[in-house]
């Protein structure tokens, strides 16, 4: 594929403009011309990224690469709906907030706001999960990357590499910033500072990330309250949802569709469990366990059918600041 970019607007002869000629011997600045070839007309690829410098060409090469204008992440949103409405609002809850997340918009109170009452680099993340949920056949988007800080923008170029590869469709992707590269591992890159194209073989990995997971006595939440993203609730009215976000979700749900709300939380009196289930179930057995894996509750059930159901515990007997 080669791509050919001729730019071009009036010569003006202003005083100025004469003067910025002489003195920086620029002969004029009506004409703009680019030539890059993509080979990847034979390939098999999902992903690719074009870099360069502000200025370098990137939106006009991005144009022109599948005949259609650049997909604009922030356009289309109601202005008097959650975020978590407007994104496939007929599509799977599970696979909405799957994409949120995924794309690094996991602070969850922000998907109860509408498009507008977003910071820039939520809108930016916004725009990606609504993307990954409609998954164009071929699409482009531009600034990639430029509205978020450069630590979230690498974790969050891996993350959306790894769910774009979950589906179909051909992505590319334009950016100014080379630190995301490592990360987002792209079948292709073209520098256009360079005007260099190269594979996926020809790219360095990103450094191995280990992470180690402790379990702590709860006297230690006093340093942790102040990230929770519910510890303002001093009502304790919200709903924990499992969300079902496949490895990454609160609850590790072995039963698939399975999900279920529990609230309040804290609890001081009764305890309302909300469970869907996807099939019947001839046997029901609900268990809760304290931090150490103990059961401390238990009831059976009996034959549970297709749909919702309500359990409610009652928890006086347990000691207060109990963790379950």
């Amino acid at each position: 594929m080669i791509i050919e970019i001729q730019h071009k607007c009036s010569d003006y002869n202003s005083y100025r403009s004469a003067r910025v000629k002489s003195l920086f011997n620029a002969e004029n600045g009506c004409n703009w011309e680019k030539i890059v070839e993509l080979p990847i007309e034979e390939k098999e690829w999902r992903i690719g990224l074009i870099v360069g410098k502000s200025g370098s060409g990137k939106t006009s090469v991005g144009n022109r690469i599948f005949g259609k204008p650049i997909h604009d992440l922030y356009a289309g949103w109601e202005a008097n709906k959650p975020i978590v409405d407007c994104i496939s609002p007929d599509g799977d809850f599970n696979t909405v907030t799957g994409a949120l997340s995924a794309v690094g918009l996991g602070d969850v109170p922000a998907w109860l706001r509408p498009f507008h009452a977003l910071s820039n680099g939520e809108k930016f993340r916004a725009g990606l999960a609504r993307l990954v949920c409609e998954r164009p056949d071929k699409t482009v988007v531009d600034e990639f990357t430029s509205v978020i800080d450069r630590q979230i923008a690498k974790i969050g170029a891996e993350a959306f590499s790894k769910t774009w590869r979950k589906g179909s469709g051909q992505v590319v992707l334009l950016s100014c910033h080379y630190d995301i590269i490592e990360w987002l591992q792209p079948d292709w890159v073209y520098d256009l500072n360079e005007a260099r194209f190269y594979e996926r073989d020809c790219l360095r990995q990103h450094p191995r990330l280990e992470l180690k997971i402790y379990k702590v006595k709860g006297s230690a939440w006093r340093y942790f309250k102040e990230h929770y993203y519910l510890g303002d609730d001093e009502d304790n009215l919200a709903v924990l949802d499992s969300l079902a976000l496949g490895g990454d979700s609160l609850f590790i749900d072995p039963w698939e569709g399975l999900t279920y709300n529990f609230y309040p939380n804290p609890v001081v009196t009764n305890l309302e469990i909300e469970i869907y289930m996807p099939k019947t179930a001839e046997e029901v057995r609900m268990q809760l366990t304290d931090r150490l894996g103990r059961p401390v509750w238990s009831e059976n059930y009996g034959r549970w059918t297709e749909g919702i159901h309500t359990v409610q515990v009652f928890m006086m007997p347990f000691k207060p600041g109990q963790f379950i």
